[in-house]
């Protein structure tokens, strides 16, 4: 029996010991990878906190693009969509605090402060009114945006977008709570980081998913993006009760694979949030819920056509009440 208590607690002293070698190597090679780094965009100074945003396209009706949790860098990973986007329009990616090379910030990831915080940068750029794309969890968020100021959103242009009532289908919290203990005994970094795997489109370059590899694991040491996990719900459920205003032109792109596997509530709680609008519009694109990463062209096609439609209408609609 001694022989094998003396076995156990040197196994254990040799797990400790190991993991202990693998934080510091994890520490030691994150410094030396952000010391090499350099930074990208525009810095957005406001109250609450640096942001970065990157702009690009000079003419056309203002997009701005949010990304959903956890996104490493989120102009890297929108950046071929921002290509396609700047077309037809100025369209900018906007780094929240915490995210990309935007400050950290120990604000709590309330729904309030996410939102106050997106109109301050929005006012940094001097952007009176756009389009808000976001994507994900991002969906909440803006539903929330243009219900507490109604006046600078011109519409949305959503891909795959949360719903606050899908927390009655499913919870992530188990998940969350597995990464968080990953994270920090910096066993992600032996994983090659998260991200999204092999599922980049043929536009995206290989030290772009390289860089947005090392950007995951960085972010891992912080608090922001773990309080926003931890906050999730409860923010859904502070706007499972809103809507969109019922003029606000809507354009829901949704995954193919989602519609499938939750064929019982992804559409359905879609497409009852856009009927209670007068131009709401659905359509199904073929891919994963990070529809931007293989289906950028189309996207960009697609919310064209539909910002078009929405202009003509508009003016025919004036038209009409002209002639009254």
């Amino acid at each position: 029996m001694k022989i094998i208590a003396k076995l156990l607690v040197t196994g254990a002293a040799a797990a400790v010991g190991a993991l202990a070698s693998i934080v510091v190597t994890d520490r030691a090679q994150e410094k030396k990878e952000k010391k090499e780094f350099e930074p990208y965009g525009t810095t957005l100074e406001t109250e609450f906190g640096r942001m970065t945003a990157i702009t690009a396209g000079e003419k056309g009706p203002n997009i701005v693009v949010l990304n959903g949790y956890g996104s490493p860098s989120p102009y890297l990973e929108f950046k071929p969509l921002m290509k396609e986007l700047s077309r037809f329009s100025r369209v900018t990616v906007l780094e929240p605090l915490g995210y990309g090379c935007s400050d950290n910030t120990e604000r709590p990831r309330t729904i309030d402060h996410i939102t106050e915080e997106l109109d301050a940068a929005l006012n940094a750029l001097n952007i009176q009114k756009c389009w808000l794309m976001p994507h994900s969890i991002a969906g909440v968020y803006s539903l929330a945006y243009v219900n507490m100021y109604p006046e600078k959103v011109e519409g949305i242009l959503a891909i795959d977008p949360s719903h606050p009532e899908q927390i009655d289908y499913f919870d992530t919290s188990s998940a969350n709570k597995l990464s968080f203990v990953l994270k920090q005994l910096g066993l992600l970094r032996l994983t090659n980081g998260p991200v999204h795997g092999d599922s980049y489109g043929l536009d995206y370059e290989a030290h772009d998913i390289e860089l947005m590899k090392k950007m995951y694991l960085w972010h891992t040491h912080d608090q922001v993006q773990d309080n926003e996990a931890k906050n999730i719900r409860e923010n859904m459920n502070t706007c499972r009760h809103m809507s969109f205003p019922e003029e606000l032109p809507i354009l829901m792109m949704l995954a193919s694979e989602n519609v499938t596997t939750f064929e019982d509530w992804w559409k359905p709680l879609h497409e009852k949030q856009i009927a209670e609008t007068k131009y709401g519009k659905l359509v199904e694109l073929e891919g994963t819920h990070f529809l931007h990463l293989t289906q950028s062209a189309q996207i960009a096609e697609t919310s064209r056509k539909y910002i078009r439609e929405t202009l003509i209408r508009k003016l025919e609609e004036a038209q009409n009440q002209l002639k009254k």
